[in-house]
């Protein structure tokens, strides 16, 4: 149980928030932390979000709606056509996982801002490959806004683990509401080893400087899948 905590706490201390909660894999902590709620609100989602979001929300009981992908005025739109919800949340993943491309995120929580939304943020692509702490450099217009969490998935760099960030409040309810994590089994091997990642991305800058050269002088972004010929 030590580890475990000792976990969250350099998580925390890492993304530079409140507070986090580890689940036992990347699909655990979209789906737990989704479907956690109570149903009585609606959810906006990117037409490409992975499918552990899609799955969360449709067991949270909540009303869907789909925007275009990466399209601000598309969301806008869907979220004018349903003024009357009080409770929406907008969820959109950082770094595409198919594809690699990125969430214009700036964009997207000033909508959800402006539209009284709370936004979710699947970080899982970008963590210590757009930049050691991903979101919290691409969305530097909302790293105080105790309106916008994360979420963080990394099952093959981070030896499976997961974490959702942001407010001590929802850390807590999660704790006791998301079933995902209620059920979790996280060796203490594992957490030794997201321990040991996170020491690499602290003390190893360059590793990540190397990943975006490298990817830059092969014409796309550090999260882009590599194209080997195969079609």
């Amino acid at each position: 149980m030590a580890l475990h905590l000792e976990l969250e706490r350099r998580i925390a201390a890492f993304k530079k928030t409140e507070a986090a909660v580890v689940f036992q894999s990347g699909f655990a902590a979209n789906a737990g932390t989704v479907s956690s709620r109570s149903g009585r609100e609606t959810d906006y989602l990117d037409e490409l979000n992975h499918a552990s979001i899609i799955d969360g929300a449709r067991l949270s009981r909540a009303e869907i709606r789909v925007f275009p992908h990466r399209d601000v005025t598309g969301l806008a739109r869907v979220l004018d056509e349903t003024k009357d919800v009080k409770r929406r949340l907008v969820i959109t993943d950082g770094v595409f996982s198919m594809d690699g491309d990125i969430a214009p995120l700036p964009q997207i929580a000033a909508v959800a801002r402006s539209h009284g939304a709370i936004m979710m943020i699947d970080d899982a692509h970008a963590s210590g490959v757009l930049a050691a702490r991903a979101a919290a450099r691409w969305i530097t217009t909302t790293s105080t806004d105790r309106s916008t969490f994360k979420s963080a998935r990394s099952p093959r760099r981070w030896e499976s683990w997961a974490l959702c960030l942001r407010l001590e409040d929802l850390i807590e309810y999660l704790y006791h509401r998301a079933r995902r994590f209620l059920s979790a089994h996280h060796t203490a091997r594992r957490r030794a080893a997201c321990l040991a990642a996170i020491d690499v991305l602290e003390q190893e800058p360059e590793r990540i400087e190397r990943l975006c050269r490298t990817r830059a002088l092969q014409g796309g972004s550090p999260a882009s899948p590599l194209r080997h010929g195969l079609e």
